[in-house]
């Protein structure tokens, strides 16, 4: 056969979008489903097979399970309630990574574990059992500027209360010591919206820290600032100590992207994430102190495309030296449009980045179409009738973090207390040696500093009118977290 000019040119374009499209395809990246726990799913042996098979199935290679849903769990804890549909002496959690990590029917799968944080009951007329969390711990709850505690559709701790902060630290660190997870992802981690935090303990602590009285205006500067510390404390906390405990271990959150969307940093103060849920996660991927955001960047694509274009360009281009993962949600498109969601991750921004990859919300509802299961695992893998190629033609490793794998900076964690042996909160902490930086305790007396460059450091704490006479001194060394506790009045 003879082809025109036009017509060669036209085919070797054709033949290298399609390798393009391919090696694109094979390339590595994070794949994962996020399976929620009120649905079916991993609550039994048979499901937590049929759920590794059908990941497997999908090439992906991550399952993101829900393990604490609202102060119950699926694990065994000491701390919390197993959830009443789980079978005493199962270990869902166990059982999966058990399963995903065995290789003889498959690729290794990443197990990560993921809990939501500050809600905690979600009905409003029937109340808890005696031993669950909301029942022991009522004078936690957040509330609104009001004094409503509901905010719609649950009960939730205030972030800003020191038994809060300790409390949801010492879940965390249960499962990340006592199981072999590879990742631990946080959800609702964040406030239902501006209004609430007056818990008033919480609103002591504030007044105590700027010198104020009463109650703090909503929208006051200082009062969403404080609000906005008190989230990002918790997740330095535990990230810190969960990579002192487990360097590998992957620290993460599903994090908000409401529409309209932004595309700079000039636009996110105004973001629904920074402005309305206090979730500052753009920071936390700048300070390094967690390893993936996963942005719910959950947009119909008939009504939102706006907001998804908007929101995938921008976590694309701000990932700083951590990771961003883009999280569409199936459950809200057709499958032609849940795949056209996912093939636009594969295209670079304008500045040529690329996500780490992407988390499919979620593995209950594949669809708006309510497809089954099988087909539309058959969309994603093969050519299909929805016309679009596939999304994971062959399944692919996830790729490394090269500040896990390779580091060159350490890190710093301690507490700062009084003379009688009390926590500091809000005590300022001056770290300074390669370089120099000051943070301050939380509501625990904890303080952290990530991403320091080797070396050695002083580090002097004061509070109020008292500070330490003597800096104290710490090496700093790559890959490692170092400990420094610092006494005022000693």
């Amino acid at each position: 056969m003879m082809f025109t000019q036009g017509q060669f040119r036209f085919f070797v374009g054709l033949v290298c979008i399609c390798f393009s499209m391919v090696a694109r395809a094979e390339r590595p990246e994070f794949r994962a489903f996020w399976v929620d726990a009120f649905h079916p799913g991993f609550k039994s042996p048979a499901q937590v097979t049929q759920l590794i098979a059908d990941v497997r199935a999908a090439h992906c290679n991550a399952i993101i399970v829900e393990v604490r849903k609202r102060g119950d769990t699926y694990y065994n804890s000491k701390i919390e309630p197993l959830a009443a549909e789980i079978t005493p002496g199962f270990d869902p959690l166990a059982d999966l990574i058990a399963k995903a990590h065995d290789t003889s029917k498959g690729q290794r799968l990443e197990v990560h574990a993921w809990i939501v944080a500050y809600p905690v009951w979600d009905n409003k007329t029937v109340g808890a059992p005696p031993k669950h969390p909301y029942s022991l711990h009522r004078d936690w709850l957040t509330k609104n500027d009001t004094g409503e505690m509901w905010d719609g559709t649950a009960y939730a701790f205030d972030p800003g209360h020191p038994g809060v902060q300790n409390y949801l630290y010492d879940v965390c660190l249960e499962i990340i010591s006592r199981y072999d997870i590879d990742g631990f992802q946080f959800d609702h981690i964040r406030y239902d919206n501006n209004s609430f935090g007056y818990n008033d303990t919480t609103v002591a602590r504030f007044n105590a820290q700027f010198g104020r009285t009463g109650q703090p205006p909503k929208l006051d500067k200082d009062w969403l600032q404080f609000r906005r510390d008190q989230v990002t404390a918790l997740v330095r906390k535990v990230y810190l100590n969960a990579i002192a405990l487990k360097p590998q271990i992957k620290i993460s959150a599903a994090c908000n992207s409401r529409a309209p969307g932004v595309t700079t940093i000039a636009q996110w103060p105004k973001s629904a994430a920074y402005s309305s849920t206090l979730q500052d996660w753009r920071a936390w991927l700048e300070e390094g102190m967690i390893d993936a955001v996963m942005p719910m960047t959950y947009f119909r694509e008939e009504k939102w495309a706006g907001a998804w274009q908007a929101w995938t360009t921008f976590e694309k281009d701000y990932s700083y030296h951590r990771k961003v993962v883009i999280g569409p949600g199936l459950y809200l498109n057709n499958v032609s449009n849940a795949l056209a969601q996912i093939h636009s991750t594969r295209v670079p921004s304008a500045k040529g980045n690329l996500p780490y990859g992407v988390a499919l919300y979620c593995y209950s509802e594949l669809s708006a179409e309510k497809i089954a299961r099988e087909k539309f695992f058959q969309a994603l893998t093969e050519s299909s009738s929805f016309g679009r190629y596939p999304v994971f033609p062959m399944a692919v490793p996830v790729p490394p973090l090269p500040w896990k794998t390779q580091p060159t900076k350490g890190h710093l964690k301690g507490f700062a207390y009084d003379a009688t042996g009390r926590p500091l909160d809000g005590a300022k902490i001056t770290i300074y040696g390669p370089i120099e930086r000051t943070v301050l305790t939380d509501a625990t007396g904890f303080y952290g500093a990530v991403d320091l460059p080797p070396g050695k450091y002083d580090v002097s704490a004061a509070f109020g009118s008292s500070e330490m006479p003597t800096p104290a001194q710490v090496e700093i060394k790559a890959g490692k977290v170092a400990t420094k506790l610092l006494a005022i009045g000693k």
